[in-house]
């Protein structure tokens, strides 16, 4: 944890060698080397609140493990309190990870900076996701204020003019502004504004800096998968009932009938399928097909969803970027259904509750990676940029799709 420059580091067992299965870095020097890298990019302060929790509980374990070779004897040892901090230290390096692949993101997408020159009397916002918050950011330079504002003037970004605006909030020191953002509030999205609280030249209280069209195609495409009924909406409803009948599957194990459990695993790959699925209808041979959902199907409005996506424009970097991000997580997505669906089938096939157990365990764990999403990569934190998102994830998520570098035309 302490690497070679640490003040902890050396011989600690006194047995003639300072000994370190790692780098000559440790945990501390990586923190520190990584930090000074994102500090002035959008998530440096997130990045940097985990680094000093990291840190803290680093110091803690130390004087744990210090007291472990501070002993006498094995008896006088215990290694409980230290094995809480690793596991502690483990989940703040987890977020940290987190949120660096995050600005990496961002750092892929965002254009190099410009001399402000060339962008005076233009100014520059981008837009960037975090989750259902929307980071508002003026680029190099800022946004032109007349002479007629104030000295140093609090800028604010408001959607909509006169009395139907509804003020976001003021870009702080950094010019940067974080909002919490909406289904509605994107549908009102035609317009951005920059403004500054003094008298322009028609006398109003309001001086409008600049006025930002953002990408309208990519917004109505958020709000359609946003919206109550919309989307994803559906289909996370239609997800949730493919996991309440594996649960209906697994009762029938515990305690019912081969024939109900059929009818429950007939349900399952209806669900999944959709009534133009290669495998819909009578799978249990009651002479009724079932389906406890609509008649679309988990994968056919995964379907529908990549059609959305692929709608979107790809002008720009981000966009591009962005679309391959959900496209894989919709294949991911469809890749755990698609088990799902087998094992419900190979539920059919079997003859008894006992050697249908581990199908219906097999359809359950693909179900719930499925809706929630997995930790593949075992850091304790489900990612977007490792392809472990689940479809409420992707609910999460779907401001990204309006990401985009927007300039104000005036």
């Amino acid at each position: 944890m302490d690497g070679a420059a640490g003040d902890t580091f050396g011989d600690l067992d006194r047995n003639g060698r300072a000994e370190n299965p790692g780098d000559d870095i440790g945990v501390r020097g990586h923190l520190a080397n990584v930090s000074a890298s994102v500090a002035d990019g959008f998530l440096g302060t997130e990045f940097a609140a985990a680094q000093t929790r990291a840190t803290d509980q680093i110091a803690v374990a130390e004087r744990e493990f210090l007291r472990v070779l501070a002993a006498d004897t094995i008896g006088e040892m215990s290694l409980d309190s230290g094995t809480e901090q690793i596991e502690a230290i483990a989940r703040s390096l987890a977020q940290a990870r987190s949120l660096l692949h995050a600005q990496f993101a961002i750092d892929l997408v965002s254009d190099a900076p410009v001399p402000a020159s060339d962008i005076v009397g233009t100014g520059v916002v981008w837009l960037l996701p975090s989750g259902r918050e929307i980071v508002l950011r003026s680029g190099p330079g800022g946004f032109p204020v007349s002479a007629d504002a104030p000295a140093n003037p609090e800028l604010f970004v408001q959607v909509g003019d006169g009395t139907a605006a509804t003020r976001l909030g003021a870009l702080d020191a950094l010019n940067m502004l974080t909002v919490s953002i909406t289904a509605d509030q994107l549908a009102q999205f035609d317009e951005l504004i920059v403004a500054v609280d003094a008298p322009d030249s028609a006398g109003s209280g309001l001086q409008v800096i600049a006025r930002i069209a953002p990408p309208v195609e990519a917004l109505a495409v958020a709000e359609a998968l946003l919206a109550t009924d919309g989307s994803l909406a559906q289909l996370n409803a239609q997800a949730q009932l493919v996991i309440d009948h594996i649960d209906l599957m697994q009762r029938e194990i515990n305690g019912g009938t081969l024939r109900e459990l059929r009818r429950h695993a007939e349900h399952v790959v209806n669900l999944v399928e959709g009534a133009s699925g290669e495998h819909f209808g009578d799978l249990d041979g009651d002479g009724v097909s079932q389906n406890p959902g609509d008649d679309i199907g988990v994968l056919a409005h995964l379907d529908g969803l990549s059609a959305a996506v692929l709608s979107l424009p790809q002008d720009t970097d981000e966009q591009a970027f962005y679309t391959a991000i959900w496209l894989d997580a919709i294949e991911i997505v469809r890749g755990h259904a698609v088990v799902v669906v087998d094992q419900a089938l190979r539920v059919n096939a079997t003859d008894s509750p006992a050697e249908a157990q581990p199908f219906v365990t097999g359809a359950f764990a693909s179900g719930v990676s499925m809706l929630d999403g997995t930790d593949a990569d075992g850091n304790g934190v489900i990612e977007m940029f490792s392809g472990e998102f689940g479809i409420r994830s992707l609910d999460e998520r779907a401001p990204t799709l309006v990401v985009a570098q927007m300039f104000s035309e005036g």
